[in-house]
């Protein structure tokens, strides 16, 4: 069994290793404009222009067919591919579950070299394959809290278009014109949803659903609802604004204030991993022998449940909901 595992293991590092050389020669070699007439060809062959929902089914999770189709049978990767959409990377979601696997096994590969303990080099290999998905987080949310700074002024755009006599819609062109990312673009692909046959009201709500913040969903809901009871939809934008502008300033406000408390909690959950990889390097036996000895596997499992729920407690304490 121990002589199969590696050659498992590289056997599946080079097919991952191959299939991301095929996507890059893929991107570098692909044309912008022959994709773009390949999607829109796809689309007139499969968009059902009586479903609102069509455009956005049917976004490609990998420009290999094969994996494309693979993908497309889980929810999770649908969820994934949520994140890379909010994240606005070029790549799709089928690159990062690649390179997500190739970190994984080549760590796995080399720390059971060096660590000689499974058990270890799971944890390391876990920890490296969830890089790109850190990544893709970390810049999902700062998109998003730019998103959340933009769009007061935003709205007011619109609301100013409104009074001049604008449209709704043409409102928002303005302001997708106007704003750089992600308001802009974000604006910019609802518009054109909207151009393609999509409701204006299922349009708002995939941009809330694709921005995932409540001021996206406040914006949303206020024009829907406007549209189905009637009012004064210049009135509400500028409502909404100020409302926006000044939870944004609030949240501030709150950051500045738990700077400290998020500050000591980020010590305390590194110094005990800090420590352990010093205790390693100075004295591996010590750290071996309590991986090895069954009692001290015991000791280690409940040291990580009881880390993790402290964790989860802090990230409560510091966190407010507004």
């Amino acid at each position: 069994m121990k002589e199969i595992f590696p050659v498992v293991l590289l056997f599946v590092t080079v097919v991952t290793v191959l299939e991301l050389i095929f996507y890059a020669f893929r991107i570098i070699k692909e044309n912008k404009n022959e994709r773009l007439r390949a999607r829109i060809k796809s689309l007139s062959k499969s968009l059902k222009w009586n479903d609102p929902e069509g455009i956005r089914r049917n976004r490609l999770l990998s420009h290999s067919p094969t994996l494309n189709r693979f993908l497309s049978r889980f929810l999770l990767i649908k969820k994934l591919d949520l994140i890379v959409q909010q994240a606005n990377v070029a790549q799709p979601v089928g690159f990062f579950v690649l390179l997500s696997l190739l970190l994984g096994f080549v760590t796995l590969y080399f720390s059971n070299i060096t660590l000689k303990n499974m058990i270890l080099s799971v944890g390391v290999a876990g920890f490296s394959s969830a890089i790109p998905w850190v990544y893709l987080i970390k810049k999902r949310k700062k998109r998003i809290e730019k998103f959340i700074s933009q769009l007061p002024e935003g709205v007011q755009l619109i609301s100013r278009a409104m009074r001049a006599g604008h449209a709704f819609s043409s409102g928002m062109q303005l302001a997708a014109a106007e704003f750089e990312d992600p308001l802009g673009s974000e604006f910019e692909y609802t518009i054109d949803q909207i151009n393609f046959g999509v409701p204006t009201a299922e349009a708002l709500k995939t941009l809330a659903r694709r921005m995932d913040c409540e001021e996206a969903k406040f914006f949303a809901v206020s024009v829907i609802l406007q549209r189905e009871t009637g009012g004064n939809l210049a009135e509400i934008l500028d409502t909404l604004a100020n409302l926006i502008r000044e939870r944004f300033k609030l949240k501030g406000k709150i950051r500045t204030l738990s700077a400290e408390g998020r500050i000591s909690a980020a010590g305390l959950v590194c110094m005990p991993i800090l420590v352990t990889i010093a205790l390693y390097l100075l004295n591996r036996k010590y750290i071996l022998f309590l991986l090895e000895d069954p009692a001290g596997r015991i000791m280690s499992l409940i040291a990580l449940i009881m880390m993790t729920i402290g964790i989860l407690f802090i990230r409560r304490m510091i966190n407010f909901e507004i």
